[in-house]
């Protein structure tokens, strides 16, 4: 049996589901797909759960206050009480599965596989090593597989919004741990769409010079394309844009329907977080830059004379 642990935010599923539940068909259609909630006051969420594919067989809920801040602790080890009779414990490549993941692997005493991005046998996978620079296909002998999705590779194909019969299993939550407290949480509301989930991405790198040169120019022609803001790993090591906004191989993996790349080389790292992109255009200077390697459409050319105009256009 495959468990699906997906993200969710205590009143939706995060849109990964998707791309988590065409992983697990690859393993098998013959496997028998349950998918574990964990949060608090989660009826919203079970509501939708019960709506995603007829492939689901069950939905086990475990809804607890001390579960409502996400909090890594309590969630790996009641998840370890859960698994013993499943092959496979499937996560996203979020940051907080990718907390999860290795501390229930360590309560199991197994070898997790991360950042999976193809799933050959059910028992060969292919990953991404070294921060992108080395791609390796494993073999895994454990008995429970616990595998983190790189979710960009899996296409996900769309909910059609019918009530299944779906078993709910409601399951008695362990003790609170008590080993971690949430302080504070600060949400950074910009008004554009999730880099993660975004058709369209305008992304800025060290080229820019400055975060004001960065806000005003990817900012500024991202909002007139409706777009949402990535960053290059330098970008974001220089200070030009927030960590949530580094796309690639230490970032996000996205496959958003165009990618607009400006002042970016394209290092391996990079490209690893953009390889399943629509369409890829890019603005840089060296015509020689890696980036153009990979892109449909090139412009060679100073960044700061095209983008002004790109936004005056449009």
């Amino acid at each position: 049996m495959i468990l699906i642990v997906p993200d969710h935010n205590n009143c939706s599923l995060d849109t990964s589901i998707l791309n988590l539940l065409e992983a697990a068909l690859k393993l098998g259609l013959e496997e028998e797909i349950h998918i574990l909630i964990i949060g608090y006051n989660l009826d919203s969420v079970i509501k939708e759960a019960s709506t995603i594919s007829n492939h689901i067989a069950k939905i086990m809920v475990v809804d607890a206050f001390y579960f409502g801040d996400f909090l890594v602790e309590n969630h790996a080890l009641q998840i370890s009480k859960l698994v013993s009779n499943y092959s496979y414990v499937i996560f996203s490549n979020s940051s907080f599965s990718k907390s999860i993941a290795p501390r229930l692997a360590g309560i199991l005493d197994i070898a997790p596989i991360s950042e999976v991005s193809e799933i050959i046998s059910k028992d060969v996978f292919v990953r991404f090593i070294y921060t992108g620079n080395f791609i390796e296909t494993v073999l895994c002998n454990e008995n429970i597989k616990i595998l983190t999705i790189k979710t960009s590779f899996f296409a996900a194909k769309s909910c059609d919004s019918i009530n299944y019969d779906v078993l709910v299993e409601n399951i008695p939550p362990i003790d609170n741990l008590g080993l971690s407290i949430l302080i504070d949480e600060k949400i950074n509301l910009t008004g554009r769409p999730d880099l993660s989930k975004a058709n369209i991405v305008v992304a800025g790198g060290r080229a820019l010079g400055s975060k004001e040169n960065f806000d005003i120019l990817i900012g500024g022609l991202a909002d007139k394309l409706g777009a949402a803001v990535g960053a290059s790993r330098a970008a974001v090591d220089a200070g030009y844009a927030s960590n949530d906004l580094q796309i690639g191989q230490t970032g996000k993996s996205i496959a958003p329907k165009l990618y607009i790349a400006i002042g970016i080389s394209g290092a391996a790292q990079h490209i690893a977080g953009v390889c399943n992109a629509g369409m890829v255009i890019s603005i840089n200077n060296d015509r020689d830059a890696p980036i153009f390697q990979f892109s449909d459409y090139g412009m060679v050319g100073n960044l700061f004379d095209i983008v002004p105009q790109l936004i005056k256009l449009l």
